[in-house]
């Protein structure tokens, strides 16, 4: 995953967001800090990235039970 690029990667901003919006059934503001974790605590390139990055946000989640929803779907969606 560390070598293999993200799917948002090349992606503009609003493009990257529509994706993680539709992909992991949050809202825009959730994206954005998702997308943020990506590009300016892990690197911005990898899946590895993506997936630390949503899984972040995770930590975030008003319930244990959306925690592990968007945990187990980081690797699919990264």
């Amino acid at each position: 995953m560390a070598m293999t690029k993200s799917n948002v990667y090349a992606m503009e901003d609003e493009k990257a967001l529509s994706f993680l919006r539709d992909n992991l059934n949050i809202g825009k503001k959730a994206c954005g800090k998702i997308l943020d974790f990506y590009k300016n605590t892990y690197g911005g390139e990898s899946k590895w990235d993506l997936a630390n990055a949503i899984t972040e946000y995770a930590h975030e989640a008003e319930s244990i039970s959306e925690r592990v929803r968007l945990e187990r779907l980081a690797t699919k969606v990264a």
